[in-house]
């Protein structure tokens, strides 16, 4: 069994994780997102609650969309993303 820990970003990039949760009756979903720079401060976090998602997958894409809209907004341009869903990361990348 392999630990995996966090890591921090590189000097003069910030690093977003993102994630989902999603409620497949009430077709809602929740997302949480967290921004750290280098230190492993906190330079953003924020939260939200989505109807009408379709399924698990779009709610963590809905996630990692949302981190990086509150990045733009505030002109925070470099980042590496991170999720615990490797579909979601792999469909960004592709």
């Amino acid at each position: 069994m392999n630990i995996v820990s966090w890591q921090p970003p590189p000097s003069n990039v910030l690093k977003l994780n993102a994630n989902a949760s999603f409620d497949q009756t009430t077709r809602i979903a929740g997302l949480g997102v967290v921004i750290r720079d280098e230190q492993r401060s906190v330079v953003l976090s924020a939260s939200a609650k989505m109807s009408s998602i379709s399924n698990s997958l779009y709610a963590e894409v809905l996630a990692i969309l949302f981190g990086i809209k509150l990045m733009l907004e505030r002109g925070l341009l470099f980042v590496i993303v991170e999720s615990d869903s490797l579909v979601t990361i792999n469909l960004v990348n592709w």
